[in-house]
């Protein structure tokens, strides 16, 4: 065997090796470096599942204040649409209903409370100077310095370097700066506190080890949890609603197509893999066994990819994947009839 070959077949079962294990796994949840890799659906195999097939979240929101144009209407629409892309909710579906109502449709979100607070609210930051009068800072006084979320330049979630812990990463105006720098220099190394407020409720009130002069600072709280604090950073980055916006309607949506839909896909799909099979290994022999094979490892890495993408399944994708596994073969029948015509004139293997 030529080392070419050799190398290419090794390579090959690599690549189904490393498809299978993502698979096998079904939520993977991996950190190399800086980056964090987290997959893993409520589909088979950890594969995420559209609207149709697992559900989801309806809302149905209407403009608060009468005579709302359509041009605001659609200013809504894209900052609620920018909230939603980044909280990373997958195939959303965001449609204005007439003049001054939004239909809003999240496949996959459970909390109904959740995605109201993440769509239709406008976090109010503040930032207050707390004058400690006792050592474990019971009593106090908070004093306003001017700085809020309007000083704000950019507002991201990450988790801490050292302890893991997901956080809140601020990055202020050069007003903000000079403002934050001069609190954190009157506070650092005493007993008072920068506490923070979101819409009138404390977040956190840490002490300052030294000043803060960069403007680059960052929100930590014990309560804090994935979900909250990318919430927390998608209302602050993306700024004021244009128009205020209320509930209207809410509910769970059931499964359009449900279990049953996915099941009889998935069986669809293992029929037809098995009649493919059965004809290739009838037909051509040893070469359709060896086609069936390399079907079987596409078929490994194409869902191995779908995941890691990661990319959403509904019905109608479902549907592409078990077209493309006849598709696939369409190559192989070409070789080997070519194959043929060539023993048939006298060629020898």
């Amino acid at each position: 065997m030529h080392k070419g070959n050799l190398r290419r077949i090794v390579l090959i079962i690599i690549l189904v090796g490393l498809a299978t294990a993502t698979l096998a796994i079904h939520t993977i949840d991996l950190g190399i470096g800086g980056v964090k890799l987290e997959r893993g659906g409520t589909g088979p195999l950890g594969l995420r599942l559209g609207l149709d097939l697992q559900g989801g979240v309806q809302l149905v929101y209407q403009a608060d204040e009468p005579g709302t144009t359509e041009k605001q209407m659609e200013g809504v629409r894209g900052i609620i649409e920018n909230r939603v892309n980044a909280f990373g909710v997958t195939e959303p579906s965001i449609q204005l209903m007439g003049e001054n109502r939004l239909l809003i449709q999240l496949p996959g979100v459970e909390d109904v409370e959740e995605a109201k607070n993440l769509i239709g609210q406008t976090a109010v930051l503040e930032f207050r100077e707390r004058d400690c009068l006792n050592p474990q800072c019971t009593e106090f006084n908070d004093r306003d310095v001017g700085l809020t979320g309007d000083n704000l330049a950019r507002a991201t979630w990450e988790r801490h370097q050292t302890t893991g812990q997901p956080i809140v990463r601020l990055n202020f105006d050069a007003d903000g700066r000079k403002t934050f720098g001069e609190v954190t220099t009157r506070i650092a190394g005493t007993g008072d506190r920068f506490a923070i407020f979101l819409d009138e409720e404390e977040l956190v009130a840490p002490v300052a080890r030294q000043a803060i002069l960069g403007g680059d600072a960052f929100i930590e709280g014990p309560d804090f949890t994935t979900a909250r604090v990318q919430t927390l950073a998608i209302q602050l980055e993306s700024g004021r609603l244009p128009v205020p916006i209320s509930v209207l309607t809410e509910q769970d949506v059931d499964a359009t197509l449900g279990a049953d839909a996915l099941r009889r896909s998935v069986l669809a799909g293992y029929v037809g893999l098995i009649l493919v099979v059965l004809f290739m290994v009838a037909y051509y022999r040893i070469p359709g066994g060896l086609a069936c094979l390399a079907l079987l490892c596409y078929i490994v890495m194409v869902l191995a990819i779908l995941k890691l993408v990661p990319v959403t399944l509904t019905l109608a994708g479902i549907a592409g994947v078990i077209l493309s596994v006849g598709m696939a073969v369409d190559a192989n029948i070409l070789i080997f009839e070519r194959m043929k015509e060539e023993f048939r004139a006298g060629r020898s293997m």
